[in-house]
This record gives C-alpha cells, structure tokens and sequence, in this order.
C-alpha cells in the first residue's frame, strides 16, 4: 500500500488575524476530509497479497535448492516428470517468490509463484497512489535480459520498421524460471495471470505518474514489458511465444504478434479479458486489489482463453521457459539510470497449474510395494519364492492421484517366463479377489489410487530353473526399448517359481520303514533327512519326547526288541507326513566261560554268564531268573538250575569224565542267548583254549581246577615267549597283554596233591583302521565327490551316516570342516576308532551386474560391478569382444553393435565359479550429411542428403535446418527465402538413448538480392535541358559487380552514375540492372519524359505536420521561365505566394504561421522554354 505526505503551505505574506483564522479553519476541514476519504479508501480495498521471495542471506546452493522445491511442490500438478536438475531461475533474487491469499486479494488465482521486472515484494499492497515507484532502485549496471524476449521485442519492431536494429542490451530487469519436462499426456497446461503496472492508474488523474503503454503505436524511448512461456523439445530451435490472446493456437496469417502485453489486453482494446485496479465491484468503481498492479488479465480455468496449452507428444522431453523482461530503446549510456526499466510488471503463475496432462484425463505417477506371503499358515519364510498352494506375491500399486469418475487409468506388466508362464495366476486383492486380470493389465476405475494383484502359481509339477520376473511400467513413460530383440519395462521383481511336493520317505518298501541295529539300552542317533524327499523346506522334524526347538537328529536309547520310534515330518507349506523308524537288537555275544576241572567228588566251582559289549550301556542287565543252566550230555538235557551266578557241582554219574554244560540268558530287552563250556571232572588241568586279542588289550588265564586250599602259591604262570621260561606271577588266573603272540604255561599243585600243567597261546592281531581321502589335499569345493576308503576289516561302521560299506562318498555343499569317524573290527580288534576330516571351501559366486542393463550403445561406457566381496578372489572377464579384465568393477566400451555374452570367471583358493550375461549394444549412429548447394541467391533450394553411418531401418531424423523450420525425413529439401548464414544440425536416434548429433555452423550462406533503383535530374525536361543525371540508389550487402543502364534510345552505359543526353523529345523507359559480387542481381524500370511543352504534376492535399511525410506542396515537373505560385483562401485572400520553383509552401502564412485545415486555391503562370505562357489553377486541402 502506498500513503500520502501532506504538506500545507504557509503564503508568504502574512494575513490579518481575521484571515488566519478563517484559513486555519479551512484547513482544519481539509484536513478531516482526507482523512475521511483514505478511512474510506482503506475500507474499500481488498486484503493484500502475501509474498515471499528468496531468502537473500543464504548460500547460492540454498537459494538453487529452494527454487527446485518450490517449482517441484508448488508449481508442479502431477502428469508429468520434471528434471530436478535441470530447474534455474535466472534474475534477481527478489524477482522471484511464491505467493498466497491472491483470491481474497482479487487477482484470480490463489497462491503459487510470482516472477516480476520489480521485487516481488512490491507486489503486495492495494494499488493507493498509482505512483511508479515499483522498480528495482539498484538496477544501475549492465542490464539482464534473454534471448527469447530479446527476439519478441525484435520481430515486434519489425512489424513497425524492418530497418530498426534492436541491441540486446535495451533488455533488463529479466526474471526467467526455466527447466526440462517429459510430460506424460499429449497437453502442458499452466494458468497464469499478467499484471503490470503500466496500465494506466485509474484512480487518481492529476497528477498521472504512471506510464501508459497500453496505446503503443511505435518504437520510442519507452516500451511496454514482455512476457513469454516457451515450451519446444529442441533446446536450440527457436519456439513460439504461448502467451498470447488467441490462445495456445498459432495467430491467424498476417496478424500482429497476439502476445500477452499491456497492448493486447486493456480496457479499450480486451475488455473481456482485462481486471482494472481499482475495479468496479457492485456498483463501487473505486474497489482497491490487494496488489499494487495496475490493471492484470484474466483466466477462466482450464477451458479459458490465457491458459497455455501446449499440444505435445507424450514422454518427449520439453524444455519449458517462462520468462519476463523489461525494455528500454534508447542506448542505455545516455542516462546515469535506465529510467525505461522503472514501471514494472508481473506473472502469477497458480499453484499446481503446471501439469503434463488434462485435469481431466491426468496421467499419474505411482508407487510399488510388494511383499511374498505364506498363505498356508505355516512357518515358512521363503524370501522371493512363489509356491503353489503355499507362498504368493503381493504387489500394490498407489497413484499419486486418484483416477477421474468415469474414467480408467491402465498400468501394464509382464510375466516374463516363457515355460510357465500359463501357470501363473494374476487377480486383484479385495473386492475383486476372484477376478483373474486380463491382457496383463492393472486398471484403475471409479477414482481409485490404490490397487493391490496376487500373482500365485498352479499346476507347477517342478521347480523352473531359472528365474521369473514381474516386470511393471515405473511410470507413464516406461516402456521397452527398441529394436533388436524387444524389450521390457525397467520395474522387475525376481522370484522362484517352485512345486509344492508332497512329503514322501525313501525306506525300503519291504519293511516300510528305516531300520537301525543296535545293542539293548544303547543310545543312538536317529535320522530321516536323507530318506525325506519332497516337501518345501525348513522341514520340521517331531520325535516322540517333542524336543524343543524341534531336531532333525534325535538320541534314543533302545528298550525293546525290536524297538519302534514313529517321526512326523512337517513342512514350511504345513504339508505333513508319518513315518517310523526300527531298531534291531544286535546279537548278544556272550563271553567264553573256560573248562571246570574238578580233581575229586565234592568239589564245586561258581561261575556268571557274562556279554562282551562294545561299551557298557547303563541299565543293560540279564534277567536272572531267566538264566538257565543244564546239563546237555544227559539225554535228555536235565536243568541243574537258573540264577546268575550259578554254582557247578561235581556230577557223580560222570565220574572222571567230561561233560558239557548249556546256560540260556535273557536281557532286559528281551534279547536271547546261548552258551556252554566244558565241565572236566578227569582231574586233569585245563586253562581253556588259545586266546585272541587286539593288540594293546588284556586277556584273563584263568583256571578251575581245585587247589590245595586257597594259597596262591599253588599256582605258577609262565611265558614262554623266550627260552627259559620266565614266570611271570601266581594265583589262579592272571591277566597279560602281550605285544605279539605268546605262549603261557601253568604249573599247579591241585587239590589232590598232583603236579599238572597247561599251555595255551595269546594270539596278538595287530589290525588298526586306517582312512585314505581322495582326493589327497582333503579340499574340495562346494558339491565335489570326496571319498573316503578304510583298509581291509571283518565290519565298518561311519558316522555320521551309518554306512557299513569300506569306502563312503561325500558331496557337501555348505563350506566348512567335516569329521567323519570310522569303527572297524578285525578277527580281534573290535570296535577300533578312527577320525579324518576334510574342508570344503566357498565356492565364490559369478554374480555380476551392469549398467545400463537394458541396453548399451556402441562406444558407451557400461560400468561392470561384481556382487561380492572381491577380497581373496581372481577375477577374469571375458567381454566377448576378444577383450578382458581382471580388477573387480571394469568399465568397457563396445565399438560394433551386436549382443554380447560376457563371462566372468571367478577363482578363490581352489574353487572357481562362472557365469554369463547378454548385454545389447545397439549402434549409436554417426550422422553426417551433405548439402547439394552451399551458397546463393534468394531464394535458395536446397536438398540435404543423410551421409549418416550405423543407422537402424526405421531410425528417428531431427533436422534443424537454421531458420526455425525442421524435418523429420531422412533426405529433406527446403527453401530459404531469408538471407544469412544458416547453421545446420541433424539428430539422429537408433533408439531412445542410442543417439547422436552433428551441428554445421553456417553451413548454407544465402545471398540477398540487391534492390535496383535510381533517380533521375531531372525526371522530365524540355529540349532545352535535354541533358539528364542518373543517380544509383541500389541497395545491396555488398560490393557492386556490374551495373547496365538502358537510356530507351538505344543508348547504354556501365557506369554506376552517368548522365546521358536525349536529342529528340518523347518518353524514354530507363532500365537499370545491377548484380553484386555474389551475382545476385535485380532489375528496375522507370521512365523520363523530353518535351516541347510544360508538364506540372500538381498534388491535391498535404499534411504539413512535421512526420517527415507529405508535409510540403511540391510542384513536380519541367522547368517554367519568369514562375510565380499564389496562395489564396477560400474568400480570395493571398496567402503565400513564391518566385522561385524550387520553393515549397509548408502551410503557413507569409507572416509564418500555421494556416487552419481546409482547400486553398493555388495560381501559377510563366513562359516555357519557347517563351508560351503557362498559366495553371487549381485547388489543394490542407490536412492537420
């Protein structure tokens, strides 16, 4: 808002007392009245504006960020997808702001971003004063203009004067809002409302400060501001202003430019679409605008008439520029400030206005998110797999916008697997859950932003071996590329496509289950994984104690025989199965019990019928009243009793005889066994039968026959594993771990006083398991084949895995170290244990990925990155170009188009890995081309010729051929019917990011033709003065070549200026033609009269107002001897009057003033050569 300064003068004589009272009063009065009427003002006028500009006191990188945000969430509506990058605002900082409350304000639209010649801070206000003080005040340097405004203001001078040159630097006070934009319709939509302030302040008329320019009838030394928003998609062409009155339409043939001026549209010329301010408003002609602006244009919404709608090809880039300027004809050095720049203007530019599409149709962006779900309730997490029955993908696309009623919005996708893809199911989530989508397209309807597709599998009978893709558009502009091979949308979502197999175990069909052998009451693992086969992992693993968390090996401790172990085996996808394992009692081996020997009746000897177990089992026991013991030799075989231990009587009826004795044993498990051993009852000595053991183990001698009482001295062992024998102990029994086979012998005094002895050798086995490894290293990489192989044994025994075969395999696929540990027995050696182990070391992964990763262009950079971790590895890749690398990231270029397979070897330690991809290298074309003319006269044809190399059938030509036309032909011709050099260039694109452009500067020089004139001295003449000069007056760019005159009597001349003399009246045609250097030439005619009588050309008005044009009465003709002209009025009064030809009547009197408009009537008289009088009359208008 502006105010007022007041300032009430004192006159400089004072008055009477009277006087000064009366004038105290009066002002007193005046005083109130003003303030009544700015109370009165105020109340009237709408509430301001508010603005904002850049903030002038940060960073410059602030300042660049805060323009991006505010032309990203500000300007920008939606249907389309602005360049971050390339968003510039080129100006004074203070030009340039966003605004709000501009619908309370009045000015048509309600917030958005302001551009301005002035502070935007100015803005604001309610217009009180009209006064020109809007103006940047510190604008005094060079000024700040552009190019495309620079060019409006010339083509508009030119429309006044063709000659009038307009200098760059008349331009200043610029504020230009530019950027990149791929609009995503066929429409770029902006509203927008002009305001300046060189409309004409209405509300106040004396004084009038503020410049009208709204009648502007040519150039002078102020002219009006102008604006522009310019839209092409070639940076480098020159483009039409969209600014104008008649709309986004190109004005009709030969009509002004219609942009949108103070000129164009103002209260005289477009009242329609003009808001003065103040305004009326209800009968209020006196409504103040919360701006400071003089008058704006209006808008009428989307369908009005100064809203920019820019016809566009969808999802080709544009660059948009929206700009204003202010301008200033005289040289700017001739003022200390450029006065021309003080009244300013503006452009609203509303809120969200800027889309790349129609409010009605919008094309908007989207989001994806997705998410694999286990949909058979059970605990499976499958990461990116698709299960049937089992594991879906959820995909939900979320419009950034929702959809218009009535009216769809459609997002394709692929499912790229060419196997299965008939097994893929794709619906929508919720209301629609049951309807399969059809022609792999998500639609929209009913103003719907979010939709959500399942896609799941059926009929899947094996798991695909490679994996499938959901490929999705990214946003309205995605789309595949082009030619070889199609293409694909760049949104993928990877996932496994797997079978849902049923559980199902591998046991033997005979006893339908797995079986194990084991001792009573030992404990043993028990496994079914290798025997599990189906099922969709992480299997779980139920035993009958539940161990929690669940176990795939599960410890038993064997109580029955046979004993039973039932196992469920359930799977991620809650597919379950039943299953039993049995175990076996091994056979119980009993251990020997040696010969009794009884020397006399009464004699009786205890003995326990013991096992020989690998270990000692807890809880393992005989059931001792399940112990029988009988005497065999009896026919039938009679008990002697049961019990353990037992005692064995002498039996009288085999009186110094042997007989043999049977002992039957039953376990806990329910396991039986039978044994016997000798009774001798001869007398005769018997220490038992030879012994075998393992060498490194212990064997008990013992005897039975009785002693001579209890002395142990009766009793004498010696080894005779040397000579003389050497005694080694006493007693009855003796225990010996000889290191090799020996003999032992026992001497006794027996119980009935007799000497006796016995021999029986130890034989020492001296097996010890070995394991040899292939291979030797005991190092594999992940799935290769160890094997493992014992020496020669009776039994073997791996674990883990149980196998009882000499030699076992292995392909473990998880790195790591495994120990495998293997029993084995001998004849003797039973039980003997050995471990080894191998390592398996990662296998490293080939996994590579590259970008661009749809397609490359010939001589591109594509930038290789490897997946892993490249520490510790060797890499080689092979580019399939006859070229390598070994670093980890290479960057190669490909120079002929083709699809590559690239490998990548992989080697750490001693595993390796490879693996493959294609990369698309399509050509970039070289363009090039040749014109058939280079150089000539207007108008110049000229026929280009497409030289180009590495060209696809069907590429895409843009030519820009220098004077703002272009072509999209591959050969194009074309006319130039300007002069001056023309700059050529020619785009060309394979695909859509395979392109490439070559720029001819002033390749084509076209010549202007010379303008042929003269003038002759005179035109006519009498044969008196038969002798007449030509003048050339030929305009032409440059040096004159030849010039041909044709005087009409058969007369010529070459000369540039030469007189000629006529010898016979008549009228004589003059043909001059001229050609300059660059033998462009023009021709002209005119005609010269010789004459016997006097021929006057007289005119019938003139216009004596200064213009330089018709300001005199000139009288044109031969030449008149003793001349006199006479001037008179209408009533017959001379006015002016002349004695010489050559004199001109200028309209004023004799005294020299100006003569009022009208017809004056004019005489003249004289002699003609041949001294006739001449006498003319006549009538002339004065016209002011």
């Amino acid at each position: 808002m502006k105010y007022f300064n007041f300032v009430l003068c004192q006159p400089f004589l004072e008055p009477p007392d009277s006087t000064k009272i009366k004038m105290r009063f009066f002002r007193y009065i005046f005083f109130i009245s003003l303030v009544f009427l700015a109370q009165l003002l105020l109340a009237q006028s709408k509430p301001s504006i508010m603005v904002e500009p850049l903030d002038p006191d940060v960073p410059p990188g602030a300042i660049a960020d805060t323009v991006r945000e505010w032309v990203l969430n500000i300007l920008h509506g939606g249907g389309g997808e602005l360049d971050t990058a390339s968003i510039k605002y080129k100006g004074n900082i203070a030009a340039f702001g966003k605004f709000w409350r501009g619908e309370v304000a009045g000015i048509g639209v309600d917030s958005g971003l302001i551009l301005s010649t002035g502070p935007v801070m100015d803005a604001r206000g309610n217009n009180a004063s009209g006064a020109a003080t809007y103006k940047f005040n510190d604008y005094h340097g060079p000024p700040s203009g552009d190019s495309s405004i620079w060019r409006m203001y010339r083509d508009w001078f030119s429309q006044v004067d063709e000659s009038i040159v307009i200098p760059y630097d008349t331009l200043g006070d610029a504020a230009v809002l530019e950027f990149w934009y791929k609009p995503y319709g066929k429409e770029i939509n902006l509203t927008y409302v002009f305001a300046s302030e060189e409309y004409p302040s209405s509300k106040f008329t004396s004084p009038q400060p503020d410049v009208d320019l709204t009648g502007y009838t040519g150039a002078g030394s102020q002219m009006m501001d102008f604006m522009g928003v310019f839209i092409t998609s070639h940076p480098n062409t020159d483009t039409t202003n969209l600014a104008q009155v008649y709309g986004p339409d190109p004005p009709p043939p030969n009509a002004p430019p219609a942009w949108v001026n103070v000129y164009q549209i103002n209260a005289n010329k477009t009242a329609s679409l003009f808001r003065p301010n103040p305004k009326i408003e209800d009968g209020n002609p006196d409504v103040n605008l919360g701006t400071e602006f003089d008058g704006m244009t209006k808008t009428f919404g989307p369908s009005g008439t100064l809203v920019i709608r820019k016809q566009v090809t969808p999802c080709i880039r544009q660059k948009v520029k929206i700009a204003i300027a202010d301008f200033y004809y005289n040289a700017p050095e001739q003022y200390p400030e450029h006065n021309g720049y003080s009244i300013n203007s503006g452009v609203f530019l509303e809120e969200g206005s800027f889309r790349g599409d129609q409010m009605s149709n919008p094309h908007p962006r989207w989001t994806i998110d997705y998410k694999f779900e286990n949909t058979s309730g059970g605990s499976g997490n499958f990461g990116e797999q698709i299960i049937e029955n089992c594991s879906d993908l959820l995909v939900t696309f979320t419009l950034d916008e929702p959809v218009s009623i009535l009216r769809t919005y459609e997002i394709p996708f692929r499912i790229e697997s060419n196997i299965y893809r008939d097994s893929i199911d794709v619906h929508y989530e919720g209301s629609m859950s049951d309807a399969l989508i059809a022609n792999d397209t998500i639609v929209f309807v009913d103003g719907a932003s979010i939709r959500t597709v399942r896609v799941s599998a059926r009929n899947i009978h094996e798991d695909s071996p490679i994996q499938v893709k959901f490929v999705y558009k990214t946003d309205p502009c995605d789309g595949p590329l082009p030619p070889i091979g199609g293409g694909s949308f760049s949104g993928k979502i990877f996932f496994d496509l797997r079978h849902n197999d049923p559980i199902t175990f591998t046991f033997d069909p005979t006893p339908g289950f797995k079986q194990y052998e084991a001792y009573c009451k030992e404990t043993i693992d028990l496994n079914v994984v290798n025997e599990t086969n189906g099922g969709v992992i992480p299997l779980r693993y139920t035993w009958p104690s539940n161990p929690v968390p669940p176990v795939a090996t599960y410890s038993h401790t064997v109580n029955n025989s046979p004993d039973f172990v039932a196992v469920t085996v359930t799977d991620g996808c809650n597919n379950e199965t039943e299953g039993t394992v049995k175990i076996i009692n091994k056979p119980i081996e009993l251990q020997t019990i040696p010969t009794l020997s009884f020397c006399a009746p009464g004699m009786s000897q205890q003995v326990e019928a013991h096992w020989m177990p690998v270990n000692d089992y807890p809880g393992y026991n005989f059931v001792p009243n399940l112990t029988n013991w009988s005497n065999i030799t009896d026919t039938p075989p009679s008990l002697i009793g049961n019990g353990n231990p037992f005692t064995i009587n002498y039996d009288d009826n085999y009186f110094e005889q042997i007989w043999l004795c049977e002992y039957n044993v039953t376990d806990v498990c329910g396991n039986g066994a039978t044994g016997d051993f000798n009774v001798d009852q001869t007398g005769t000595l018997d220490i038992g039968d030879d012994k075998y053991i393992c060498k490194g183990e212990s064997v008990e001698l013992l005897t039975f026959t009785p002693s001579m009482g209890d002395d142990p001295n009766n009793y004498k062992w010696y080894e005779h594993s040397v000579s003389p024998s050497n005694e080694i102990g006493v007693g009855p029994n003796i225990i010996v771990s000889p290191p090799d086979t020996t003999k032992y012998i026992l001497y006794i005094l027996d119980k009935c006083n007799n000497v006796q002895y016995d021999s029986l050798i130890v034989f020492v086995d001296h097996f010890l398991p070995t394991i040899a490894i292939s291979p030797s290293s005991a190092e594999v990489c992940p799935g290769e084949i160890v094997t493992f192989t014992a020496n020669t044994a009776n039994v073997w025994l791996w674990t883990p895995g149980g196998e009882t075969t000499q030699s076992i395999t292995r392909n473990e696929t998880v790195p790591g170290v495994y120990t495998y540990t293997l029993t084995a027995s001998s004849d003797y050696c039973i039980d003997k244990e050995i471990s080894a182990s191998y390592e398996v070391f990662p296998q490293p992964s080939p996994a590579f990925s590259f970008t661009p990763d749809e397609e490359a262009c010939t001589g591109e950079d594509i930038q290789f990155t490897y997946g892993s971790d490249a520490t510790g590895k060797e890499l080689n890749w092979d580019f399939g170009d006859g070229t390598n690398s070994t670093i980890p990231n290479p960057v190669h270029a490909y120079t002929d188009p083709n699809t590559y397979t690239v490998y990548l070897h992989v080697q750490q330690y001693i595993c390796d890995n490879d693996t493959s991809m294609t990369v698309l290298v399509n050509p970039l074309p070289a363009p090039n081309f040749t014109a058939d003319v280079d150089e000539g006269c207007l108008p110049v044809d000229v026929h280009f010729t497409d030289q180009s190399q590495d060209i696809f059938p069907g590429a895409v030509y843009e030519w820009n051929l220098g004077d703002g036309t272009s072509s999209s032909v591959q050969n194009p011709s074309h006319t130039y019917n300007t002069a001056g050099l023309f700059s050529i260039s020619l785009k060309v694109s394979n695909t859509e990011r395979c392109f490439a452009e070559i720029f001819k500067p002033n390749l084509i020089q076209v010549n202007p033709n010379p303008t042929a004139d003269f003038e002759a001295d005179p035109w006519i003449s009498t044969m008196d003065r038969p002798d007449i000069d030509f003048n050339n007056l030929s305009i032409a760019d440059s040096a004159w070549y030849d010039f041909l005159w044709d005087f009409g009597d058969g007369n010529s001349s070459s000369d540039e200026n030469p007189s000629h003399t006529y010898t016979a009246p008549g009228d004589y045609y003059i043909s001059l033609r001229v050609e300059t250097i660059n033998g462009c030439w023009d021709t002209t005619l005119a005609m010269v009269a010789l004459t016997e009588e006097v021929r006057l050309f007289i005119p019938n008005a003139f216009t004596p107002n200064g213009d330089g044009v018709n300001d005199v009465f000139e009288i044109k003709g031969t030449p008149i001897t003793d001349f006199n002209l006479y001037i008179y009025d209408r009533w017959g009064g001379k006015v002016w009057s002349t004695h010489n030809y050559e004199n001109q009547w200028d309209g004023t009197d004799e005294s020299g003033n100006l003569v009022p408009p009208g017809s004056y009537m004019y005489q003249i008289t004289g002699t003609d050569y041949r001294r006739f009088p001449v006498s003319y009359k006549g009538t002339v208008n004065v016209v002011r």
